[in-house]
């Protein structure tokens, strides 16, 4: 590896949050794939997760292989996040001892969250919305702007928004058995 892919190894090891702006060709893959190795050897993480792009799935996996040919790697395709396989291909990420899992975009965006961490999420939101409209109205009490209502207006609807998506799903049934991502035992994402 070149010294600013070991650079940038150390960085996503040490940083938690980590944007790897490299110019296309300068080693990304390799970065991903050495972190996640390194951290797992070092106990940092028990599972990771690398979303790439769709036509990028083949080759992340190569490479990976190509650093690591002994990784034990599950290189999920769009032929295993079908409604009839998903169930498999969550079951395999749960119960493997996998190095690294490798899915693109579109297979991610397809494994739901639990209903418990969405509602969470949304109330969460919601409550942010609270407090942005309370400062909002002191705000516009304040200084008689009429251009405060707008932004009052907005916050209204952003916080009726939330609050219909909640109700909606409390109200909907759960549509798919399979494990969701939050049961998976993914604790790191690397997202390409």
């Amino acid at each position: 590896m070149y010294p600013h892919q070991k650079d940038a190894v150390w960085r996503v090891m040490s940083g938690g949050h980590t944007l790897l702006a490299h110019a296309v060709g300068a080693g990304k893959t390799n970065v991903m794939a050495a972190a996640g190795m390194k951290m797992k050897q070092a106990g940092l993480l028990r599972r990771a997760l690398y979303v790439v792009p769709n036509h990028m799935l083949e080759q992340f996996g190569r490479e990976f292989l190509h650093l690591y040919p002994n990784a034990r790697l599950l290189i999920a395709g769009k032929e295993d996040v079908t409604k009839e396989r998903r169930k498999l291909l969550t079951a395999k990420i749960a119960s493997g001892d996998w190095d690294g899992i490798v899915m693109t975009h579109s297979s991610f965006e397809r494994i739901g969250m639990s209903k418990a961490y969405q509602a969470a999420f949304l109330r969460e939101q919601i409550a942010e919305y609270e407090a942005l409209l309370k400062d909002a109205e002191r705000a516009a009490q304040e200084s008689g702007d009429r251009g405060q209502r707008h932004i009052l207006k907005t916050l209204e609807k952003q916080k009726q928004r939330r609050e219909e998506r909640l109700h909606d799903l409390l109200a909907a049934d759960k549509k798919d058995d399979g494990l969701v991502f939050d049961e998976l035992g993914v604790d790191h994402l690397f997202i390409d």
